[in-house]
């Protein structure tokens, strides 16, 4: 009977130990800045990593690390620890007064993690 007990807890701290410890992924999206070395996306998707690795179409896992980040605006700035070998492609505007520093622009967030939350995150600026 006790070497019963003593099984039971002994899986039982186990198996406490792989739910408590198992590593949270995040997924998210981000865009290349400058060369290709760095990655501009939101601070809520790296705030609590341990480590980083950003993952490209071609299947390129680059490891990257935390350069600049603020909480308050949900900006963070990754710089990667080799360039992708991806071409990046450059945003065009269509037309020069598209960029009115009086008009807001707003995104639409959805930081999916390996939890399925479904919180959505307005973010405006200008």
């Amino acid at each position: 009977m006790i070497k019963i007990i003593g099984v039971l807890c002994s899986l039982g701290i186990i198996i406490f130990f792989l739910i408590f410890n198992t590593p949270v992924t995040r997924l998210g999206s981000g865009f290349l800045i400058n060369s290709g070395s760095y990655v501009f996306t939101y601070h809520d998707l790296v705030k609590e990593a341990v480590s980083i690795k950003v993952v490209f179409p071609n299947e390129d896992d680059i490891p990257a690390t935390l350069l600049y980040q603020d909480a308050n605006h949900n900006l963070a700035v990754l710089q990667l620890s080799n360039s992708p070998k991806i071409k990046p492609s450059q945003f065009k505007f269509l037309n020069n007064d598209f960029r009115l520093k009086s008009e807001y622009v707003y995104t639409l967030g959805y930081p999916w993690t390996n939890t399925m939350e479904d919180i959505h995150e307005l973010i405006n600026g200008s």
